[in-house]
């Protein structure tokens, strides 16, 4: 197993401090300020990096996939993601604003056209969201950048995950993730961190979409 993987001036491992990563997602909802202020949450909250999502619509569902109730009213889902496509100079704004607050910009793609535009905008790291697991073209490309990549597992098996594993090179972290919104911590089974790492011989972590900001962040900690 890699003993430590460095993405940027951070060595993450199991001898090293736990890398803290704050999840942005699309909650700028295409505003470059509250995308800023994102940003400097995260960095006031004492994160090591913080994490955006690339949006292109057609990369995620079709066109006709139907509505969803939001505040604001029924919307087509497609127009929802279609609202939050930002072109590259939104991002190379956003990883420069994080950069200035001392974090590591992180973002997750969903296909190829998405990744291609954080190759532009240059990255230390890329994230693959749990539904890429068995997106090979998607892999294929990331691997290519030679930068460290994340690896969420939610939902996936032990063949999915040894089959991305085999397409990708030692420098990959595992991410044992629950995917559901939000997730009860009970379904966490954090005793699964020390099985992942001997059955795929990678560092791995934990993605955490419960409520409580400390429960299982504090006990895959402990976990190592």
């Amino acid at each position: 197993m890699t003993d430590a993987i460095t993405i940027g001036r951070h060595r993450i491992g199991t001898d090293a401090p736990c890398f803290i990563i704050a999840e942005a997602g699309t909650a700028h909802g295409g505003d470059i300020d509250k995308a800023f202020a994102l940003i400097d949450a995260a960095e006031r909250a004492g994160a090591d990096c913080v994490k955006f999502q690339v949006v292109y619509a057609d990369e995620i569902v079709h066109p006709r996939t139907g509505e969803v109730e939001l505040p604001g009213g029924r919307i087509s889902l497609y127009e929802k993601f279609k609202s939050l496509e930002k072109e590259p100079a939104f991002f190379k704004r956003v990883k420069a604003h994080a950069e200035e607050r001392g974090l590591i910009f992180l973002a997750t793609p969903f296909g190829e056209k998405s990744a291609l535009l954080l190759r532009e905008i240059g990255v230390q790291s890329v994230k693959i969201a749990s539904p890429e697991l068995n997106h090979f073209p998607l892999l294929a490309l990331v691997e290519s950048f030679h930068v460290p990549l994340i690896l969420s597992t939610g939902v996936s098996t032990v063949s999915d995950i040894e089959a991305a594993l085999r397409r990708l090179s030692d420098h990959v972290l595992i991410l044992h993730c629950i995917t559901s919104y939000p997730a009860p911590p009970e379904e966490y089974n954090l005793r699964l961190l020390p099985l992942l790492s001997r059955l795929f011989n990678r560092l791995v972590g934990v993605s955490d979409h419960s409520r409580d900001p400390l429960l299982v962040p504090l006990g895959a900690l402990l976990m190592g």
